[in-house]
């Protein structure tokens, strides 16, 4: 372990060389093995802004977020939404807030509609099941359809 501090710019560095040295300059860009902190961002050494394709993070003092993964997938956060290029949500929920779109592991709400795997079987059907489409997917009764004035099936 090696510290080197630099009295005349107050400089410092932490480490040996190629094995996560930590770099503190003030008023200027710091790094921590392979990070770099400037006056406005937390970044990777090759991503050095929100938006551009190179491969790493990038958190903004704004609050914005970008991972950019190698096969050129992303997740991003401009300050007001949530972007995601590729890649796969798992787990959690959403829930727009304007009973419009919630789905959760097992269903989706869309409107009055519901898709889901109820009594074995897929399902897309209005709240109260007097409108329904079901397919079975084990094939043994492929599509089911019905329609009830009582929601009854």
């Amino acid at each position: 372990m090696s510290i080197y501090l630099d009295a005349s710019t107050g400089n410092a560095t932490f480490g040996r060389p190629g094995e996560g040295q930590i770099k503190l300059v003030p008023g200027g860009t710091s790094t921590i093995a392979g990070w770099t902190i400037d006056k406005d961002s937390l970044h990777t050494n090759d991503k050095k802004a929100y938006g551009d394709s190179n491969v790493g993070a990038f958190l903004g003092a704004n609050g914005t977020l970008d991972f950019t993964s190698s096969k050129g997938n992303y997740l991003r956060y401009n300050g007001n939404d949530f972007f995601l290029n590729g890649g796969t949500i798992t787990g959690g929920s959403i829930d727009i807030g304007n009973q419009l779109l919630y789905a959760k592991s097992g269903i989706i709400k869309l409107g009055d509609f519901v898709i889901g795997n109820s009594y074995g079987r897929n399902l897309f059907c209005n709240q109260n099941k007097s409108m329904a489409v079901s397919a079975n997917i084990n094939n043994s009764s492929p599509w089911w359809m019905w329609f009830s004035h009582t929601g009854e099936h």
